[in-house]
């Protein structure tokens, strides 16, 4: 897919402007961010990645990820 990249220990996946950044560690996605500001872009951190486009990421107990979009569902039960 055209929005998803790897690199090295960290998948980044990018939506129009928007940009979602896995790793281990938050200082692997601050030294990321930097670089990238080095480069010239304009960046906001917005936090952890527990939402991105509408979709709730919570871990289970499991070690498993739920995926739920209740914006979409109240849409879908209104209309």
């Amino acid at each position: 897919d055209p929005c998803l990249m790897l690199r090295d220990d960290m998948m980044i996946v990018i939506y129009v402007d928007d940009c979602g950044i896995a790793t281990a560690t938050e200082e692997e996605i601050d030294a990321f961010v930097e670089e990238l500001r080095g480069r010239g872009f304009a960046l906001t951190v917005e936090g952890s990645f527990d939402e991105f486009l509408g979709v709730k990421f919570e871990t289970q107990d499991d070690g498993s990820i739920k995926l739920t979009q209740r914006g979409l569902i109240d849409k879908i039960v209104e209309a």
